[in-house]
């Protein structure tokens, strides 16, 4: 799924944008967003990342892919941050227990090594 001007589209094998998501589809499944979408189309290397991306858009843990920001979005309103897609892939599995951890609206960064470091806290902490 991708998000265009306000909602989540199914996006079809050749980059088309099919039919809008059904809520049930948006609740078992991350979106990406940030992406160019022109004449209701993906470009091709928009269409590789997603299939790239795969098992980070089927985890349970992962809510929104921003590629542009190589962030993630996931559950409790965490912020991840990383420097690679592969660092992300590398480490889905560590997620469930990492998550554990985290404070709800924090920002994390995923090491190369798969360890989560603490960015900041979340709105309602003092800076």
């Amino acid at each position: 799924m991708v998000a265009h001007k306000g909602r989540l589209w199914w996006v079809g094998r050749s980059g088309e944008l099919l039919e809008v998501a059904r809520t049930q589809d948006v609740l078992s499944k991350a979106y990406v967003s940030g992406l160019e979408i022109v004449n209701a189309r993906l470009d091709e290397s928009s269409l590789h990342l997603i299939e790239k991306l795969k098992p980070a858009l089927d985890s349970l843990y992962i809510v929104e892919v921003i590629p542009n920001e190589k962030r993630v979005m996931l559950l409790k309103g965490v912020s991840l941050r990383f420097n690679d897609w592969e660092d992300l892939l590398r480490n889905l599995q560590a997620l469930p227990e990492a998550i554990k951890r985290m404070e709800p609206r924090g920002e994390y960064f995923l090491s190369p090594q798969g360890l989560f470091y603490k960015l900041r806290g979340g709105d309602d902490e003092k800076r």
